[in-house]
C-alpha cells in the first residue's frame, strides 16, 4: 500500500512543481526541471512495477517463511 500512496503524492507532487512545459523564458532552468520531471518519473515507474510484480525475495514475510 505504501508504494501507491508514494505514487499517488510523487505524480502530483511532479506535476505541480515540475511542470517544464510552462517555462520559456531560461533554457537552462527549462532543462534542469525537465531533467528532474522525467527523474521524479522513472521513480514513480519502479514503485508501479513494485505495485504490479511484488517485493519477491526481498520481502520481510519472504524472510520469516524460511525460519
Amino acid at each position: 500500500w505504501s508504494a501507491i500512496v508514494l505514487v499517488a503524492i510523487l505524480s502530483v507532487f511532479n506535476l505541480m512543481v515540475n511542470n517544464w512545459w510552462t517555462i520559456d523564458f531560461n533554457p537552462t532552468h527549462r532543462d534542469f526541471v525537465k531533467y528532474d520531471f522525467f527523474q521524479t518519473l522513472s521513480i514513480v515507474g519502479g514503485f508501479l512495477l513494485l505495485v504490479n510484480v511484488g517485493p519477491g525475495s526481498f520481502s520481510v514475510d519472504e524472510k520469516k517463511k524460511n525460519f
